[in-house]
């Protein structure tokens, strides 16, 4: 199957990355996972499924960090200072703006 691209910078990219996600579900979702995601280990089996039994399940055999997606790559990108978590309090006067660099320090 042909390499996809599931970036959407614009409405006809939304229309086209959803058509191909209904169409080729497995597919769709291996492209995210690949261009998206840092895996620790690649998975064995992208999906297992059985709608009668209400069982699904995706990247069986997989390993990923949490915390390496959200803070690390985007730190070894450049992003250290750039905005990762906008905190607001009960008071919208009350707000906290942490960097990634900041975030990555206090998980």
């Amino acid at each position: 199957m042909t390499d996809f691209d599931p970036s959407i910078r614009n409405i006809e990219d939304y229309r086209r990355v959803y058509d191909y996600s209904i169409k080729n579900t497995d597919h769709f979702w291996d492209s995210v996972a690949r261009k998206k995601i840092y895996w620790r280990k690649p998975w064995d089996i992208k999906s297992n499924w059985n709608f009668n039994t209400a069982e699904i399940s995706w990247y069986l055999g997989g390993s990923l960090n949490v915390s390496e997606n959200c803070l690390d790559r985007h730190i070894k990108n450049g992003l250290a200072r750039k905005p990762a978590l906008i905190w607001v309090g009960n008071d919208p006067n009350e707000e906290r703006v942490y960097s990634f660099e900041e975030l990555h320090r206090e998980v």
